[in-house]
């Protein structure tokens, strides 16, 4: 079996709308594969092969709602959204169906579908969707039952050639094939849009030795496009294509469109993968474009942008105000506020017989060319010159509208400015026509450059740079890597105000979000282990405000340090220079952090015990940075991630451990987001890959076995993939391979001690390991560093074998053991080559397993609550350094992450004993 995987067939039927057309139901997610999971998920744990019993029903089990609140407080308004659910084992089974109420008891119109399925069938995460402006109320409670209907249902029509979306507002029809993604978006009778198309500009830099660089246009092509979602409050459209000209095609596609019941809006997720040369493909820009029909008088049509803390740049196509004669109040106040003015004829005789000689604007552009500076420049023409000081700011909402009193278009790109170069372009807006375009990289600024940092290797020694094959070779490429941008689009019967552009561009910034609340996910006991925040002792408050100072404190350096940009949002640097007061951003394995050793784990627990916004937003742009930037999905590196690095992904080693599906589960679940459960379907080519890239390949000989792997962090990873797949599709091919794995670590002497730094051979098609002689050289692992306790954890509860959770056991106490100890078992006493403070959770572990509290308290020692909290910070200012700053002396981002862990870890598994 090669280790890949495509989704079960999708369940569909015709249904009929109320109107009596015909529409595709497809009620199952893709990426969810099958929905009746109870046949597959049977006797899972039975022995791989192994005849399968007859499906029995799952056993009853405690299941009270659930109860999910708006992330950040209540919102005054809500364009739609989708959240996850958790439940317990066996409470339901695969097509229950679930309601929502809010607290006064009033049901609320809930979609729901499966995400994840626990061994026996039963559901252990379920998907849930609202409509727009649906449940805004302090919190809903999801309970079994039948859900209430919505007033309209969301609705598809579908042709060979298109999709069309109904929200009982607004209509989209959406193109199977072709330049147009979105070919026309109405409103009652009137279309706002029209051929809505994604489009890529690439410098031409073959001449580029004799002065000439040509910007050459491709077209984002679709080459399918299908309903991959269709409940009552949601739809979801799923497209695919490339960017072509002539016969080449580049960056493959994938957008989904999302659509709620009630909504004026879309939703639109893009993500591309880059499959270009770095050396010669230089993205000038990309963006979405569409075309806004133009019906009212030009002093009527109005174009807006939203600012700085709430401010609107907003004027009209030709500007009746501050003329020489007045035009009077009644004109002017109208079109500030971007309602009709009164007719022409109505106006002073000396304005209006001079009303030609007023100019008409016809482009405007807002670019946000770095994080603290934007600009807003109009011309009248493509004749004639911008006028770049029409506005200025710092950090633009990525907000703007293009229309008239009569109706338009208000668009928005999240994350606008922290992943700049970004822009918004309105051109043509006095013709019949005008031309809107968001743009993810802006066609003004620099082309971007792939390119490595240097073209020759640095080392390990003094650089920490793994060489890998040297980075003149294939290692230092992006080829494979994505990244991807959320466009929200309103069709709108006229010009929004002021108030209401402010109101949308908050909805761009921080989509309203439901999520489960910390209570409960705590009583589900959701992703391993993990302790509520507890403040009940001077020790514990200590370290829970220790914990909030180490989050504050990186929260407050990606502002000051900039850490933001079009590859870089999401990312913290690893290690300080005291001597420069900068952070290492030009040294190599020093620089960006990639996720090294878990500060986004860190980030997603301390979210869950605490449900803050602030902290889910950095978990969130960390995840989605790593899954994309950090880690390739197509490519001769498919499935692996890059280690740290001055460059995303020049580092030569490239690891499992980076692009673990462990590392993103976390945000799947908690927000049910399609794309990442591509990222992590994309992950299982990991196998196939590790055939030609060997992790250990330059240290030691070719191995017997097909490939070879270190146990931890390599095969944790691995294993974590195919925990993930099987759990969301039901399919046992990757059940079998872990209880493959988890036999043969079994069946070892010294099961997660095996070989030198933990490597041992690995069949991918099979899930085989094998010891490749048995020997041990050191006892080095490094599982525990990322993701691999909470993994394992999990794993030996969902399969049952006695000789791995043996082994699991014996790691966890003699990693931090003494040497009479190792030597009693083992015969020989070894350094684990481990960071012992942070693998003192593990003793909890087995603490908890035992019911033995020594091992608990020994856990607390081993990892010294008295010591290694947030230091002070410092601020260093004057000639020293560039602008003021704040510094923490010698601080490590490894041990940040760790270290918070390891606090949350152990205030689950040994709370009583914390001092």
């Amino acid at each position: 079996m090669e280790d890949s995987a495509e989704p079960a067939a999708e369940p569909s039927h015709e249904a009929t709308d109320q109107r009596g057309s015909r529409v595709s139901r497809r009620l199952v997610l893709r990426t969810t594969a099958a929905t009746a999971a109870a046949v597959p998920f049977a006797n899972m744990l039975a022995a791989p092969g192994a005849a399968a019993e007859e499906p029995q029903p799952p056993a009853p089990a405690e299941a009270g709602p659930a109860t999910v609140r708006w992330l950040g407080g209540t919102p005054g308004s809500s364009i739609g959204t989708s959240f996850g659910v958790p439940w317990p084992k066996g409470a339901f089974t695969a097509g229950t169906q679930f309601t929502a109420a809010d607290p006064a008891g009033a049901a609320v119109p809930l979609d729901t579908w499966p995400l994840a399925h626990w061994p026996d069938g039963s559901l252990k995460w379920t998907g849930h969707a609202v409509g727009a402006n649906s449940g805004l109320t302090e919190q809903l409670i999801i309970t079994a039952g039948r859900p209430v209907a919505p007033s309209r249902r969301v609705t598809v029509n579908e042709s060979t050639a298109w999709l069309e979306v109904n929200t009982g507002v607004i209509r989209a029809r959406i193109m199977k094939t072709g330049p147009n993604l979105i070919q026309a978006l109405s409103r009652g009778d009137k279309q706002l849009a029209k051929q809505g198309r994604l489009v890529l500009q690439m410098e031409d830099r073959s001449n580029a030795d004799n002065g000439t660089i040509k910007t050459v246009e491709y077209a984002g092509t679709i080459t399918q496009a299908s309903v991959e979602h269709l409940g009552d409050s949601r739809a979801v459209i799923l497209v695919k294509g490339t960017y072509n000209k002539g016969s080449r095609k580049v960056l493959p596609f994938t957008v989904r469109l999302y659509f709620y019941t009630g909504a004026e809006s879309l939703r639109l997720v893009h993500y591309f993968i880059f499959d270009g040369d770095h050396q010669t493909d230089f993205i000038k820009g990309l963006g979405l474009t569409w075309q806004v029909p133009m019906v009212d008088e030009v002093h009527n049509r109005h174009v807006r942008f939203v600012g700085t803390e709430g401010g609107i740049w907003g004027e009209a196509v030709r500007v009746m105000s501050g003329l020489r004669r007045d035009a009077g109040s009644a004109v002017t106040s109208a079109q500030f506020n971007g309602v009709a003015t009164p007719p022409v004829s109505a106006w002073p005789a000396n304005v209006r017989a001079e009303l030609d000689d007023v100019p008409i604007w016809n482009d405007y552009k807002l670019v946000q060319a770095s994080p603290d500076a934007f600009h807003v420049a109009k011309r009248t023409g493509a004749h004639s010159t911008w006028l770049l000081h029409a506005g200025h700011g710092k950090r633009a909402a990525g907000l703007g509208y293009v229309g008239g009193v009569s109706g338009g278009v208000a668009f928005g790109l999240k994350d606008f400015w922290q992943r700049f170069p970004t822009q918004l372009d309105i051109r043509d807006a006095s013709t019949d026509t005008a031309n809107a375009t968001i743009w993810f990289w802006s066609p003004d600024a620099p082309a971007m450059d792939l390119r490595h940092y240097d073209n020759k290797r640095h080392g390990l020694n003094l650089m920490y740079e793994e060489p890998g094959r040297g980075i003149d070779d294939i290692c230092a490429t992006p080829e494979g890597v994505a990244r991807s941008h959320e466009v929200t689009l309103w069709a709108l019967a006229a010009t929004p105000t002021r108030a209401r552009l402010v109101e949308l561009a908050k909805e761009v910034r921080e989509p309203a979000r439901l999520v489960a609340t910390p209570d409960y996910l705590y009583e589900r006991r959701v992703f391993g282990k993990w302790g509520r925040i507890d403040r009940s002792t001077a020790v514990r408050t200590t370290l829970e405000n220790s914990l909030d100072a180490s989050i504050a404190f990186y929260q407050r350096q990606v502002d000051q340090r900039h850490w933001y940009g079009f590859w870089h949002f999401g990312d913290v640097m690893h290690s300080y220079d005291g001597s420069r007061h900068t952070w290492k951003y030009d040294q190599g394995g020093f620089a960006w952090q990639n996720g090294e050793l878990n500060i986004d784990m860190f980030l997603w627990y301390q979210f869950l015990r605490s449900g803050r916004a602030d902290v889910f937003a950095m978990a969130e742009a960390m995840t989605l940075h790593m899954a994309e930037a950090d880690s390739y999905h197509a490519g001769p590196f498919a499935g692996l991630g890059s280690r740290h690095n001055v460059v995303h992904w020049g580092d030569g080693a490239k690891e499992a451990r980076v692009s673990a599906s462990v590392l993103k589960r976390v945000y799947y679940y908690l927000s049910a987001d399609e794309r990442v459960g591509d990222y992590m379907r994309n992950m299982l080519q990991v196998g196939q890959t590790l055939l030609s890239v060997e992790p250990l390949r330059q240290i030691l000989p070719p191995p017997t076995a097909p490939t070879r792997v270190r146990i931890g962090p390599d095969w944790t990873a691995v294993a974590s993939n195919w925990l993930v797949e099987w759990e969301r599709t039901g399919d046992t091919r990757y059940r079998d391979l872990l209880l493959r794995g988890m036999q043969d670590i079994g069946a070892m002497q010294y099961g997660f001690f095996s070989g030198p730094a933990s490597a041992v051979g690995f069949d991918p098609a099979t899930g085989a390991l094998t010891s490749e002689g048995n020997e041990f050289r050191d006892g080095y692992n490094l599982m525990l560093l990322f993701g691999g306790d909470q993994f394992l954890y999990e794993l030996v509860e969902l399969l049952d074998v006695p000789a791995f959770k043996e082994h699991l056991v014996k790691y966890a106490l003699y990693v931090n053991g003494t040497a009479t100890e190792r030597v009693a078992l083992y015969g020989r006493n070894f350094s684990p080559g481990t960071f012992n403070q942070f693998y003192s959770r593990m003793l909890a572990w087995v603490g908890e397993e035992r019911g033995d509290n020594t091992l608990k308290q020994r856990a607390w020692t081993g990892m010294n609550p008295n010591s290694g909290n947030m230091p002070p910070v410092q601020t260093v200012s004057g000639t020293t350094v560039l602008t003021p700053v704040e510094y923490v002396p010698g601080i490590f981002t490894n041990d940040v992450g760790q270290r918070g862990l390891t606090v949350i870890q152990l205030m689950g598994l040994a709370r009583e004993q914390a001092p």
